[in-house]
């Protein structure tokens, strides 16, 4: 188990328009400490659940990226 200390994070928002439908995304940030103790790296995935009232964030395991089709141009 990672022991690291208990913090507050606030969740923040991002709103914008666009055709004039409104569109909101929601984010927190993650402490420094947090970030390297798990060895994240910008661009990693988090599956995020809901456990009992409680958001869980899990690390997914990284892929090597995937290429899109080759096209031969003539």
């Amino acid at each position: 188990m990672i022991s690291l200390p208990r913090l507050v994070v606030r969740l923040q928002e991002k709103s914008w328009v666009r055709d004039g439908k409104r569109y909101r995304t929601y984010h927190v940030t993650l402490p420094k400490p947090f970030v390297d103790r798990l060895g994240l790296e910008k661009g990693d995935r988090l599956e995020v659940r809901l456990e009992d009232g409680r958001i869980v964030y899990i690390p997914r395991p990284r892929r090597p990226p995937t290429r899109g089709r080759q096209t031969t141009l003539f």
